[in-house]
């Protein structure tokens, strides 16, 4: 089953890579918004979505090169995966909009991921990944500056139901933590069959 993470637990699984994803997100960064690219027919034709997708793909495309780290596209959508002693997460990469929320698109298993549920077949890819543990789902991801000529901030996140329940600057060090009412805590993840899609949203 599924895990939920505190703030200070996905601290603590994602640290050792805190580093690596500001230095890839920088990277391209630089990379997109340079003078050479920004002059290219490619880059001026480019709207919100195309920008997006490709800089997903690039940020993707770093995490399959760089040693030692597991990842995988065999759920849906790319994620790296983290299993260690503090705990094991999904970590998807993605653009966050001004509120930190995640930019969607239809998808079966994105969408139970809104509410920690994973299908059958995400759990069988998972434990042919080599996750030993039940993974936490977090987002690695990056706000666009004033004038989307780069990047404000790298954070990592964590929603449920599309709503922040916590996030952390990985270059700042700011956090933020949803407040809940008095003891009302954050539900129970779970792992449940592909719902029919008249009941399928987006993600």
């Amino acid at each position: 089953m599924p895990t939920f993470l505190t703030l200070a637990e996905a601290q603590a699984v994602t640290e050792g890579y805190h580093e690596l994803w500001v230095q890839i997100h920088r990277r391209i960064q630089d990379e997109w918004w340079g003078p050479r690219n920004m002059e290219s027919p490619i880059f001026q034709a480019a709207g919100p979505t195309a920008r997006a997708t490709i800089i997903h793909d690039m940020v993707a495309a770093e995490i399959r090169r760089a040693p030692q780290l597991v990842s995988t596209d065999k759920l849906d959508f790319f994620a790296q995966l983290i299993d260690s002693e503090a705990g094991a997460a999904v970590v998807r990469f993605k653009l966050l909009d001004s509120q930190l929320r995640t930019m969607n698109h239809v998808s079966g298993q994105q969408d139970l991921l809104d509410r920690y549920e994973f299908t059958p077949e995400a759990t069988e890819q998972l434990l042919l990944a080599g996750m030993t543990a039940s993974p936490a789902v977090l987002t690695c991801g990056y706000q666009l500056s004033p004038g989307e000529v780069g990047m404000e901030a790298v954070v990592v996140a964590c929603h449920y139901e599309r709503k922040l329940m916590y996030c952390y600057d990985l270059e700042s060090g700011q956090r933020r933590e949803a407040l809940y009412l008095p003891g009302i805590e954050p539900p129970e993840p779970s792992i449940r069959s592909r719902r029919e899609d008249s009941q399928t949203g987006s993600e």
